[in-house]
């Protein structure tokens, strides 16, 4: 097993660490589509292997837009049991779950498409710049649009799911009457899926003949599901009579629904002349 800390590893275009390579995600930061890694022994400084790692685009890319997943509601507290003198007294209902938050909507985003002939690979490749409107933020991602296709999603968040009902405490032991259990507390609600968001695609004529590289979602998102209620507690032991079982509790009323889908993705073939 190679102990990686035993090398300095240095890379321009890309990071390293404990043996993986990853590609720096803004590829203009990548000179002539090659990410170049130097590592050296840190024992001895004089022993170096340096390595040209050209890019080949030739493996499907994700840009994701979409809004993000609603938090999972908080589980209700458990009931305890009590187990004082005398008669059992009954134990603690649980905590009811709480509601789960909604997913968020996905992003309006413009994506712009021009082909580039690349003199190093000799191939036409396929650059797509893609920027949120919402947040101004973007990408580039460059794929070979014979071998490989590029898909950009404004998919809606998924909505939470619902708490779980916290389980009833046990009711208290006693000498007399044991104590009844506690009651189980009810599920949260599921939260709301988010709403798909828009996409409007500037498509250069150079990449016309390439459309089928490109692959468009904006979906809404998935509604959570409901919680459960919560478990019953026990009876407690009596010498004269034991306790009853408290009830157990309700399920959340409702799972959240789904996120509604955004509108269909606008493509429009018109030159595109921003810098990639």
């Amino acid at each position: 097993l190679t102990q990686w800390s035993d090398y300095l590893i240095e890379v321009d275009g890309g990071t390293f660490e404990n043996g993986v390579l990853t590609i720096n995600r803004d590829l203009k930061t990548v000179k002539n589509n090659t990410v170049t890694l130097k590592a050296s022994v840190k024992s001895d400084p004089s022993v170096v292997k340096q390595f040209e790692i050209p890019l080949l685009f030739d493996g499907d890319q994700y840009a994701g837009f979409g809004g993000y997943c609603g938090r999972t509601g908080a589980g209700g507290y458990h009931g305890g049991g009590l187990k004082p003198p005398g008669d059992g007294e009954k134990g603690n209902d649980g905590g009811d779950g709480a509601d789960a938050e909604d997913g968020g909507d996905g992003q309006e985003i413009q994506v712009y498409a021009k082909v580039i002939k690349s003199a190093d690979l000799n191939k036409d490749l396929l650059y797509v710049k893609v920027k949120s409107l919402n947040t101004d933020k973007g990408g580039l991602y460059i794929v070979d649009p014979a071998k490989a296709k590029i898909t950009v999603s404004a998919n809606g968040g998924c909505g939470g799911n619902g708490g779980k009902g916290g389980g009833g405490g046990p009711g208290g032991s006693s000498q007399g009457y044991g104590g009844k259990g506690g009651n189980g507390g009810n599920g949260g609600n599921g939260g709301n899926g988010g709403n798909g968001g828009k996409i409007i695609a500037h498509v250069d004529p150079s990449a016309a003949a390439y459309t089928s590289a490109l692959i468009f979602t904006n979906n809404g998102g998935e509604g959570g599901s409901y919680g459960s209620g919560g478990a019953v507690g026990s009876g407690g032991n009596g010498n004269t009579k034991s306790g009853n079982q408290g009830n157990y509790g309700k399920d959340g009323s409702r799972s959240g629904r789904n996120g509604m889908n955004g509108p269909a993705p606008v493509i429009e073939t018109q030159n595109v002349n921003i810098e990639f």
